[in-house]
């Protein structure tokens, strides 16, 4: 008879790219999240974001990529690199096949699938109950003040707050708010500047002011900074604030 066997759907790390290539894990997650924007943009879905214990046991992010993901990024990487990963995901694929003329595997796969379903109708709760939450919260910050005035006067008030007063109503430092923002997948960072993603983008949460300094030398110079609306200080706090009171 036949065996039917189908391959296992499998994910790398970006910390085992990094060892793997022989590159800092720190350069891998850069070139990862330069690389997202665009790959948010044709394919609609971002990377997944993850997380592992440092030596300190300090939670740090990392990606978990499916093979299709992990090859797009290789292409930054240089031939011999992008040879180690390929031969990498054969070996994954050839480890994980699945062999459906064994009763016992087919069991052990029909209860794995149960488990999982049981994790996502969890974590569909667990999304539901925030949302209504957030809806809760929304509506006490709109019903403080009058409607009127709270969209005529605050959403299109042509004020704007950079990110470290943000940060200081949240009680954290600017550093620190950015990466929240980062790690969720909300902006990163091009050419010294901070901007959103595709999906954030276009909603009035930002604007680009530019910045005078002077260097040491006496000259002067420009940089474009990234600046909050009121729309977008709401929209950073309904982000951040869940996550501080779980804290």
């Amino acid at each position: 008879m036949n065996k039917l066997v189908i391959s296992k759907n499998s994910t790398m790390s970006s910390r085992e790219i990094s060892e793997l290539t022989g590159k800092n894990h720190a350069d891998v997650m850069k070139a990862i999240r330069n690389m997202e924007p665009a790959w948010e943009k044709i394919s609609q879905s971002n990377f997944a974001l993850a997380e592992y214990m440092d030596e300190q046991g300090k939670p740090r992010p990392m990606y978990n990529l499916t093979k299709t993901e992990c090859l797009y990024v290789a292409t930054k990487f240089n031939d011999e690199a992008r040879a180690k990963l390929v031969l990498r995901w054969e070996k994954l694929e050839t480890e994980n096949r699945i062999d459906f003329s064994n009763p016992d595997t087919v069991l052990q796969l029909v209860q794995s699938w149960k488990d999982e379903q049981l994790k996502r109708i969890e974590a569909e709760r667990m999304l539901h109950n925030k949302s209504e939450q957030l809806a809760l919260q929304e509506k006490v910050i709109i019903e403080s003040a009058p409607k009127v005035e709270y969209f005529e006067k605050v959403l299109t008030s042509i004020d704007s707050l950079n990110t470290t007063q943000i940060a200081k109503e949240l009680g954290m430092s600017a550093i620190r708010l950015n990466q929240i923002l980062r790690d969720r997948g909300i902006q990163y960072k091009i050419n010294g500047q901070w901007v959103l993603t595709a999906r954030y983008q276009n909603k009035g949460y930002t604007k680009s002011e530019t910045a005078h300094f002077s260097h040491k030398d006496g000259r002067t110079g420009t940089q474009l900074q990234t600046v909050w609306t009121e729309s977008g200080r709401l929209f950073v706090h309904r982000v951040v604030e869940p996550t501080l009171q779980t804290a």
